[in-house]
């Protein structure tokens, strides 16, 4: 008789284990998949790319596959009542524990990934505007960083950089910083192009300003006028030094964003074995 006991005691205690495992990766997968797809839809990234999802099931599989796999049985397994053969093997109770732990670690991952860039400067993300204009957050701000990034990357004369950069930041036609400065005089083109107002774009800008001048000499330039390829250029490089820079300063929020997602499952797991602890049933 005592054999058929230990069997039924075992059999129970293998059949809570295996609810308790389903929890416990429903849980993570489910929290998962919602900050991927709210991530792609909402900032067109996936905060937690393939290897970071990979390493988390990788250790978390293993652990609690492994903690609840070597998990004693509870005599106290003994007193509750059969599990009938139609009897579901996720209950509402763990759809309960699993929706509510869920909703607990979206809150702390999303705050994590929109609140904490904006709240501590160590993870912030350079904005489009303030990238072009006073370079990435992370260095001091010089006014001067665009024209310098021109000059020495593609070779255009400061004077000519310097037209480009207050076309893109100031003037509104490259949609860094908006167009409420093009009729001011950080819009450079308003001392070129008289009488105003500036056109709304900028090859017309462009041929408006430079486009009758010939050398361009008479309006302090050497070396020929500003055009608008150099334009384009120059609008198409900082757009790829902007991606760039985003993706340095997304590694460190990806990166706290990663270590918050470890604890948080350890916290789950952590709540399960206070539930073996306590032989809590599900």
């Amino acid at each position: 008789f005592s054999s058929i006991v230990k069997a039924v005691l075992w059999g129970r205690s293998v059949f809570n284990s295996i609810r308790k495992f389903l929890q416990f990766q429903l849980t993570v997968n489910f929290v998962a998949l919602v900050v991927a797809f709210v991530g792609a839809v909402a900032g067109g990234r996936i905060p937690l790319n393939v290897l970071q999802l990979l390493w988390v099931n990788l250790i978390m599989d293993t652990m609690g596959a492994l903690a609840l796999a070597t998990e004693n049985p509870n005599p106290a397994l003994l007193d509750d009542k059969p599990h009938g053969r139609d009897e579901h093997l996720i209950t509402p109770k763990m759809w309960k524990h699993i929706l509510v732990q869920g909703m607990y670690q979206m809150f702390w991952l999303f705050f994590f990934m929109y609140a904490a860039p904006v709240l501590f400067e160590r993870y912030r993300i350079t904005d489009n505007c303030t990238f072009a204009t006073t370079g990435p957050y992370e260095v001091l701000p010089n006014p001067m960083f665009c024209t310098n990034e021109l000059v020495s990357s593609l070779g255009f004369q400061a004077s000519h950089a310097a037209v480009h950069c207050s076309a893109m930041t100031s003037c509104g036609w490259s949609q860094k910083c908006g167009d409420a400065r093009r009729g001011t005089a950080d819009c450079r083109f308003n001392s070129y192009i008289t009488p105003g107002p500036v056109p709304g774009d900028a090859a017309t800008a462009y041929a408006a300003a430079f486009g009758a001048a010939g050398d361009c000499s008479s309006l302090g330039f050497s070396g020929g006028c500003p055009t608008i390829d150099g334009y384009n250029k120059a609008v198409s490089y900082m757009d790829k030094a902007y991606i760039h820079e985003g993706e340095v300063d997304w590694q460190k929020a990806d990166s706290m964003l990663f270590n918050a997602f470890i604890w948080l499952q350890v916290s789950v797991a952590s709540k399960a074995a206070a539930c073996k602890a306590s032989g809590m049933q599900l």
